[in-house]
């Protein structure tokens, strides 16, 4: 099975998302995001892919919609996660691929990621979409904590996270 890595952020109060954007701008949170995507294939879902301005640069950029005649200038339409993967399989990257969201995307996939790196936004924003994780599934093997300041309006922080040992399912 390809190990798969996942990058999310998640509110306090579970929020992910609102209207199909971030609820919140962190500019330190957008650059933990780019370092750990760069080079990597990037699979996403449709409405993550509508909430990006272009194409996400120096990445292979997958995207996963029912709809087959949807357009993604820049990125490689798939329309089932097997055709994500071998996708993302052909970029030839020697770095797994990264779940980028939104949250039916994380729940196809989370089954068989490894390694969730988890932006914890310590703030309670509204929002229309949440995600939890199962955290009896999941260990910290890192943390690493960054107070708000004059650009970053909520303290942030970073986990790594790696998957139990014995808690893998199918997908």
């Amino acid at each position: 099975m390809m190990q798969l890595d996942m990058i999310m952020a998640i509110a306090a109060n579970g929020v992910i998302g609102d209207r199909g954007r971030l609820p919140w701008r962190l500019p330190a949170d957008l650059r933990h995001f780019r370092e750990r995507t760069l080079g990597r294939a990037v699979i996403m879902g449709r409405a993550t892919w509508e909430s990006l301005p272009h194409a996400l640069p120096e990445r292979k950029n997958i995207v996963l919609s029912r709809t087959p005649d949807f357009v993604a200038e820049g990125a490689e339409l798939v329309c089932d996660a097997a055709s994500a993967l071998a996708a993302a399989d052909a970029h030839g990257s020697h770095e797994p691929p990264m779940i980028i969201g939104g949250a039916a995307i994380y729940r196809l996939f989370e089954p068989q990621v490894q390694t969730i790196y988890l932006t914890l936004v310590h703030a309670k924003p509204k929002g229309d979409t949440y995600y939890k994780l199962d955290e009896d599934r999941w260990e910290e093997a890192e943390r690493s904590v960054r107070p708000r300041d004059e650009r970053n309006p909520y303290d942030l922080t970073f986990l790594t996270l790696q998957r139990r040992a014995g808690r893998a399912s199918a997908p």
